[in-house]
């Protein structure tokens, strides 16, 4: 048998009952900013224990990983058709030479890579012109760009 009472506690019991109202979406976007900015000052400190911890040990910086196709996606190159204005294919070899500019990628990778690129004419140009070489020859990037030079612009454009 249970026995209710009332009496003094009755007005604490009717604050326990009222449910809590949710935060406004002011307050829910200020508790999000305060997390962000105390995840931000963490890592800030834990990086600068590392660049500390570093200079006692005078370790060399290790290098960027060579990047591979999916990194080079990943800059967005353009793809390249062909050209009707020469400036066009100029254009292209420099829009690619600044994505690897950003990319730690192998010198011998490069021109394979941008030869991923290419489509329609220039694609079966790219064919044909490694036909025409020896067995499993892999062309620099250079090598690349001169062979692409000479096919799409005019040796009078190119002084």
């Amino acid at each position: 048998m249970i026995i209710l009472q009332m009496g003094d506690n009755h007005d604490n019991d009717n604050h326990e009952a009222l449910p809590q109202q949710p935060p406004s979406l002011a307050q829910a976007v200020a508790a999000l900013i305060a997390d962000r900015n105390e995840q931000t000052e963490l890592i800030r400190q834990l990086v600068q224990a590392q660049v500390n911890a570093g200079r006692g040990r005078h370790a060399p910086p290790l290098a960027p990983a060579e990047t591979d196709y999916v990194g080079f996606l990943a800059t967005q190159p353009p793809l390249f058709h062909k050209a009707d204005d020469p400036l066009e294919a100029d254009a292209w070899i420099r829009t690619i030479e600044d994505k690897f500019s950003i990319l730690n990628c192998a010198e011998m990778d490069k021109a394979a890579f941008a030869a991923q690129q290419l489509r329609g004419p220039a694609k079966i140009w790219w064919v044909n012109h490694k036909a025409l070489l020896p067995a499993n020859t892999r062309l620099t990037w250079d090598e690349f760009v001169v062979a692409f030079k000479a096919h799409h612009i005019p040796m009078s454009l190119m002084t």
